[in-house]
């Protein structure tokens, strides 16, 4: 078998400019509810986001090589008064979904400047298959600053899908900021998997 390639100087290396806690980044077992009702719309509010300029962000990463960057943010300003898209659902609750694209990306992440979530409401967010599915965050993610952040999902297009079952009537704070655009990672030579698999935990990004 192949030497796996550590590259642990550069794993050390790494570090988040915006520090999640374990805290914030609790969730509770559970599934979309979008995949529990096959017959919902299909469509999703969608909004397209230009990429950053690699061109620039290549020569400063020539110029600054350590710390290793992994990703730049991307300022969206979306939250859900003016944008995703509600839909009923058959029980009588309800979801809330957006569709984040920012071409070329090979993972985005989520960073919310206003967030707060009441009892009973899950949030979860998922790459466009569906192949990577994060939460359910819950009113157990809110904190005093009302800060929040969500990890790394595969590939350039991210869904948040909040639920709010019907016996809540308090609609959430979700106020997404900025997506962290990932444009490379940490490759290993050989895994036991995927060839592609790339550290998704502690990227720097600015």
């Amino acid at each position: 078998m192949k030497k796996i390639l550590t590259m642990m100087v550069v794993l050390v290396a790494l570090s988040l400019t915006l520090t999640l806690s374990v805290h914030a980044q609790r969730s509770v077992p559970g599934l979309p509810q979008s995949s529990l009702y096959q017959d919902l719309p299909a469509k999703v509010d969608f909004h397209e986001f230009d990429a950053p300029d690699m061109v620039k962000i290549e020569a400063e990463d020539l110029e600054n090589p350590s710390p290793y960057r992994a990703g730049v943010a991307v300022p969206v300003n979306l939250d859900i008064d003016n944008s995703g898209e509600w839909t009923e659902l058959p029980d009588g609750g309800k979801i809330w979904r957006l569709s984040i694209q920012v071409d070329g990306a090979l993972a985005l992440g989520v960073y919310y400047d206003n967030f707060w979530l009441p009892y009973g409401g899950e949030l979860y967010l998922y790459n466009e298959d569906k192949s990577e599915i994060i939460g359910a965050f819950t009113e157990q993610n809110n904190n005093a600053d009302c800060m929040f952040a969500t990890q790394l999902t595969g590939g350039d297009m991210v869904t948040l899908e909040y639920y709010q079952p019907a016996e809540q009537t308090i609609e959430p704070l979700i106020s997404i900021s900025e997506v962290a655009y990932t444009y490379r990672g940490i490759y290993f030579e050989d895994s036991p998997g995927d060839k592609s698999v790339w550290c998704m935990i502690n990227i720097n990004c600015s």
